[in-house]
C-alpha cells in the first residue's frame, strides 16, 4: 500500500548527530538572543552580535542536514503496487544512491510496442485497437496513449506506448501480446 514502510535503516548514528546539531543550534539561538538584548542596551559589538547571527545559521543548516538523513532512515512505498525484486540484504551496508528495492505499479499496465515509422502518417493517441495477450490467450481493447519523439533512423521504427480500456487483475506486468493496429 502507498505510505508503507517497506524498509528501515539503522540510524542511531544519525540519531546522535541530531541530538548534538539540535542542542548546537538552541546554544547559538541562546547565545543570540542574548546578543540581541545586549544590542538593545547598547552593551555588545556590532562583530559580537554578527557572528552569533551567523552562528545560529551554520547550527540551523546542520541541524537542517541531520534532519534529511533521519527521513532517509526509512523508505516508504511511493505508490501501491508489489515488490518485483530486492537487491539487498538483511544487515548489508549499502552506500548512497544504490538500488534498493524494485516496485511494480501493476495497477497501471502500459503496452509498449515497436511500430513502423511510416504509421506515424495516420497512427494517433487515442486511436483504439484489440491487443492479444498470449499469457491470457485473450482479446483486451487498448488505445494509444503516446508516441515517441524519436525515430530510429535505422530500424525505421518509432516506440509507441498504449492504455488498456478496462484493466484485468488477471494481467501482469512482463506479458506479451500482439497489436492489431490498422489505418482508420
Amino acid at each position: 500500500k502507498k505510505g508503507a514502510q517497506l524498509l528501515a535503516f539503522d540510524c542511531r548514528l544519525h540519531q546522535a548527530r541530531w541530538d548534538k546539531a539540535a542542542a548546537e543550534r538552541k546554544q547559538a539561538s541562546a547565545t543570540h538572543e542574548v546578543n540581541i538584548q545586549l544590542d538593545r542596551l547598547g552593551s555588545v559589538s556590532t562583530l559580537e552580535l554578527d557572528v552569533s547571527s551567523a552562528r545560529l545559521a551554520v547550527a540551523q543548516a546542520e541541524l537542517d542536514i541531520m534532519t534529511t538523513l533521519l527521513d532517509r532512515c526509512t523508505i516508504n512505498a511511493p505508490f501501491s503496487g508489489r515488490i518485483a525484486e530486492v537487491h539487498v540484504k538483511q544487515h548489508q551496508y549499502i552506500g548512497e544512491g544504490e538500488k534498493v528495492l524494485d516496485i511494480l505499479n501493476d495497477r497501471q499496465l502500459e503496452i509498449e510496442m515497436i511500430l513502423p515509422s511510416l504509421w506515424l502518417q495516420w497512427l494517433k493517441p487515442g486511436q483504439p485497437f484489440p491487443f492479444r495477450v498470449d499469457e491470457t490467450g485473450r482479446d483486451y481493447q487498448a488505445r494509444v496513449s503516446r508516441i515517441a519523439p524519436q525515430v530510429d533512423a535505422v530500424s525505421q521504427t518509432v516506440k509507441v506506448f498504449a492504455t488498456l480500456d478496462r484493466p484485468s487483475a488477471e494481467l501482469r506486468a512482463g506479458m506479451s501480446g500482439t497489436a492489431r493496429i490498422s489505418p482508420p
